[in-house]
């Protein structure tokens, strides 16, 4: 079982890492400007998140990409952002798989990538509530 999940878990993020690839190529036109305390930066706007549908679906913001300053994320972080939502992925898995825990209920989940940014992750928490309008 731990193996099989290991292999989900392993082609979700590959999966993940494809969309986020492909977006950034279709970003290069839709550019937003920003500007705070410490200047004034752009970002092409990307739709970092997963999307599971559920009867409930929980809100996640993590700190999936590190911070970059010459684009919106820079790598992949393996220690931190990614790991919290292998967990929130594994767990919902469970819950769901699990008839004794919530019957006739199955959880969904939005989750969001902030890339380390506070400007970035205002923006996508406040995605959530459009979302859930």
């Amino acid at each position: 079982m731990t193996d099989l999940l290991s292999t989900n878990v392993i082609i979700l993020i590959i999966l993940y890492q494809a969309v986020l690839n492909a977006e950034a190529a279709l970003a290069k036109e839709k550019v937003f400007w920003m500007v705070g305390k410490h200047g004034n930066f752009s970002w092409p706007k990307r739709d970092l998140s997963v999307h599971i549908d559920g009867d409930i679906v929980l809100g996640a913001l993590h700190m999936v990409h590190e911070r970059s300053e010459d684009k919106i994320c820079g790598p992949i972080m393996p220690q931190g952002g990614i790991q919290a939502l292998e967990t929130m992925l594994y767990t919902l898995d469970v819950i769901n798989n699990d008839p004794n825990i919530l019957p006739n209920i199955k959880l969904g989940i939005l989750a969001k990538d902030d890339c380390d940014r506070d400007i970035y992750g205002l923006e996508q928490a406040v995605d959530f509530i459009r979302v859930n309008k």
